[in-house]
């Protein structure tokens, strides 16, 4: 009743062998998306101290959690300067993630055989939010661009793989 093509058994066969943890480029992936997912938590909470140290809260109706918190100004929001700082980093890795994520994985999939940037971009991102959150400027720059640097090196990888397919 159904046939398998033998075309589709080599290609879920390679498949398996790349995601696979005996494959040291997705082994870094992998590693990569847990210490960036520890570095998530570790903000999120960061952020909820100062919220508490600072006794902020983000909508009126949370006053009920902590009543000697300042209603935020603008209704919803946050008005204290050092958690704002904390809001940002969170942004920033959101907007940093989300793109290593997706050419991450992509490039494992088409094969890629470097594990430097799995290894440098969480590192630059840790940095780089360490070095944003105490305010020091200037400095975060460096985990900024080895961050950067990772993606970029992944967006050309893929590139220069897939460009000459089009």
């Amino acid at each position: 009743l159904f046939q398998i093509n033998p075309a589709h058994t080599r290609i879920m066969s390679s498949l398996s062998e790349i995601l696979s943890l005996s494959n040291p480029v997705f082994k870094a992936y992998c590693g990569s998306a847990v210490l960036l997912g520890i570095k998530s938590f570790l903000t999120n909470f960061w952020i909820l101290s100062l919220k508490l140290r600072n006794k902020v809260i983000m909508a009126p109706e949370d006053k009920i959690l902590m009543s000697d918190a300042a209603t935020p100004k603008t209704g919803f929001g946050v008005d204290h300067p050092d958690v704002k700082r904390g809001y940002a980093v969170l942004q920033n890795d959101f907007e940093n993630f989300i793109q290593f994520y997706v050419l991450g994985g992509i490039y494992v999939v088409l094969g890629g055989s470097a594990t430097w940037p799995f290894i440098v971009f969480p590192a630059g991102r840790y940095a780089h939010s360490f070095l944003y959150g105490v305010g020091i400027p200037g400095l975060r720059a460096i985990g900024f661009f080895a961050g950067l640097g990772s993606t970029f090196f992944l967006l050309y990888d893929i590139g220069q793989k897939t460009i000459p397919y089009w």
